[in-house]
């Protein structure tokens, strides 16, 4: 639920053009969501694409490089 939560937040900061602030949320959707991805991908591999997607997306955005430690943290993400 909390991931969920960060994800609605994330696009509201975003769809208010704070780029910066909707990163870092949806960066701490994906380290809340991460150990249990890691147990149980299938489960959650929707929430947290969603996530990692929105993530990048916003670094984009924000001019910002993505944080190369939680991107390997959902690395079965970008290899699937």
């Amino acid at each position: 639920d909390l991931a969920e939560s960060l994800e609605t937040y994330g696009s509201v900061l975003k769809d208010l053009g704070r780029q910066a602030e909707a990163m870092r949320a949806f960066g701490e959707g994906l380290r809340v969501l991460a150990p249990f991805f890691q147990h149980l991908p299938a489960a959650f591999s929707g929430l947290i694409g969603a996530l990692l997607n929105d993530y990048l997306r916003a670094c984009q955005a924000a001019g910002q490089e993505p944080d190369e430690d939680l991107l390997g943290s959902v690395g079965g993400v970008l290899e699937g």
